[in-house]
């Protein structure tokens, strides 16, 4: 078998190719595993992976992995006084001649990758903090702003309405500041975590508890599917539950389902109103209508970067009909 074609093809920058055999020692190596790990050709040829001090770790690695064809992991190695990160890919070679089985490794220095991930989640643990100090203090400004507004709304006598409405138009925009402001509180993990397989109906129950004044007013008849998501759906979920109590109408009443339909999990909020409830219900409790349509209208858009798709029906009485929409791959049966 000829060997250089491939060591030669091999020289790709940042990228080491050693060529092994089945007992892990070395028989040759491309020209750019020299610069990649600082091992010249004449210091390791013969040499047993296991002997070369900054590869001894990894033949530990790879020993186990002689019969996985084509292993990809990641490991750390010392190299010139260096922790470097590499990932490694190990093939079995074949040779027609019925030879003894050859094996080829490839090693590719990330360590720039990761080392700028590392910053990126440096800065972001950073940025989390400072926006915290400021939200807090903001928020104590906040509330010593409506205990002055709502003071002053005390001693401006009766017969003062032009200043009584100003006054009360004033709180009503500090109050909307201060929920505001508790909305980035409540989703600032947005984002953040990644996305894995979670039980519909815990995600369900756990914003339910979340809102814990709801909780009785809720009917969780999801069925026992599995969701790739992250937090926000859970958080879509609060939202929902935010516009249907927000107004504390007594008889308002919320019922979850599921259903598939073209290949996709469809997950129903129904806002349900019996009785005389039915007629005060507020208007305008629209994906783009307010006071709150701004706050579904961002989880919607949020969801949209998951493939997760939120959309509003339209029921009698003007009770609101959501339904969040999961495709195909994203959603399975649970095991339980």
């Amino acid at each position: 078998m000829n060997d250089k074609w491939l060591i030669q093809a091999s020289n790709a920058p940042g990228t080491a190719f050693f060529l092994l055999d089945a007992g892990l020692r070395i028989l040759d190596q491309s020209d750019m595993a020299a610069e990649t790990t600082g091992l010249f050709p004449g210091e390791v040829a013969g040499k047993r992976l296991a002997d070369v001090a900054p590869l001894s770790e990894l033949a530990a690695t790879l020993q186990g992995q002689m019969q996985e064809d084509g292993s990809l992991g990641r490991i750390s190695l010392p190299v010139n006084h260096r922790s470097l990160e590499f990932l490694y890919r190990l093939w079995s070679i074949s040779d027609e001649t019925g030879g003894p089985a050859v094996y080829g490794l490839f090693l590719t220095d990330v360590t720039p990758v990761f080392m700028t991930t590392d910053g990126l989640v440096q800065g972001g643990k950073k940025s989390s903090l400072i926006t915290s100090v400021v939200r807090h203090d903001i928020q104590n400004q906040i509330t010593a702003l409506l205990g002055y507004i709502e003071l002053s709304l005390d001693l401006v006598p009766d017969s003062d309405d032009e200043m009584k409405t100003f006054l009360e138009r004033c709180l009503q925009s500090a109050i909307t500041i201060q929920r505001q402001v508790t909305y980035t509180r409540e989703f600032k993990e947005l984002g953040v975590a990644d996305p894995c397989w979670k039980g519909l109906h815990e995600i369900i129950a756990h914003a339910v508890e979340e809102r814990a004044a709801v909780q009785g007013r809720v009917t969780n008849n999801a069925d026992y599917y599995e969701v790739f998501a992250d937090i926000t759906l859970q958080k879509a979920f609060v939202v929902l539950l935010d516009i249907s109590f927000r107004n504390n109408i007594p008889d308002t009443t919320v019922r979850l389902s599921t259903r598939e339909e073209n290949g996709r999990l469809v997950i129903e909020y129904r806002d349900e109103c019996t009785g005389n409830g039915e007629a005060t219900k507020p208007a305008g409790k629209t994906l783009s209508g307010r006071p709150y349509g701004l706050r579904v209208s961002d989880m919607r858009e949020v969801l949209l970067i998951s493939g997760f798709e939120l959309s509003e029906k339209t029921l009698p009485g003007n009770s609101p009909w959501y339904e969040v929409s999961i495709p195909c791959d994203s959603y399975r049966l649970s095991k339980r």
